[in-house]
This record gives C-alpha cells, sequence and structure tokens, in this order.
C-alpha cells in the first residue's frame, strides 16, 4: 500500500507542475489523503473551492485480495477541489 507521506507529496507536486489558470482535482474521501490535507496544499497555489457530494463506490471494493477495504461502511464521498491560481 502507498504511503500517506508518497501520496501528498506526489499531489504536492502535480500541484505545482501544472502551469494553468485555473485546476480541477477530483478526490474521494476513501484516499490516503484528508481533505484538509488538500486544502492546505492547493492553497499554495491560489484560491481554493471544494464541493463534496455522495459518490456510489466502486464496485470492485469487494473484490480485493488484500481486505483492506472490506468492512468500510462510511459514506463515500467525492471531493472537487477548484483552485484559481495566483
Amino acid at each position: 500500500s502507498t504511503k500517506y507521506d508518497v501520496v501528498l507529496r506526489e499531489v504536492r507536486d502535480l500541484a505545482c507542475a501544472i502551469d494553468a489558470r485555473y485546476l480541477l482535482f477530483s478526490y474521494s474521501n476513501k484516499g490516503k489523503l484528508k481533505k484538509q490535507d488538500l486544502l492546505d496544499v492547493f492553497s499554495t497555489r491560489g484560491r481554493v473551492s471544494c464541493q463534496g457530494f455522495s459518490h456510489k463506490e466502486n464496485v470492485q471494493k469487494n473484490l480485493t485480495t488484500n481486505n483492506l477495504w472490506l468492512g468500510d461502511s462510511a459514506p463515500n464521498l467525492e471531493y472537487l477541489f477548484l483552485i484559481e491560481t495566483t
């Protein structure tokens, strides 16, 4: 399983590497990073707005061979982060 610090670094590197006026990033609450982690990273690039909504889970969740996801009954949320870069 990928470690938290690796994922955080890669998202930070990606956000910093893109030369665009706007960035749109989608992320699930079931990922390694928390919403606040992403807000902290993206706020270094500019103004951030975030909208969360319920999202159907991937049907392959129950097909996992490592059982890491099994038993996770928390609601699945998808977040859309819109960053207006400065």
